[in-house]
């Protein structure tokens, strides 16, 4: 079974951050989504593209606060390039 991903993020350069993340299994089961709380503000160009502003993220749980969710969810066998390149980034964040 595969899992899709689909991330938002603060900007469109190597520094954005992800701000919204949504996994949903194969069967259309949504496993996570949810907006999170970055530590630097959204661009004005990313906000165009995906319409969450700065306000929208004032009470979004922070990445630690929902990584535990995020593994959970990519607890299935097959992981898609998408989930790998996910991965990349919240291990830049984390840092």
């Amino acid at each position: 079974m595969n899992i899709y991903l689909d991330t938002e993020t603060t900007g469109l350069d190597d520094n954005a951050e992800i701000i919204e993340i949504s996994i949903i299994s194969e069967s259309g089961h949504v496993l996570l989504d949810t907006l999170v709380k970055p530590s630097q503000t959204v661009s004005a160009e990313a906000t165009a593209i995906h319409g969450i502003t700065d306000a929208d993220l004032v009470g979004a749980p922070t990445w630690p606060e929902i990584k535990i969710a995020f593994f959970i969810s990519l607890s299935n066998p097959i992981i898609t390039r998408r989930v790998h390149l996910a991965m990349q980034a919240y291990m830049e964040q984390s840092k």
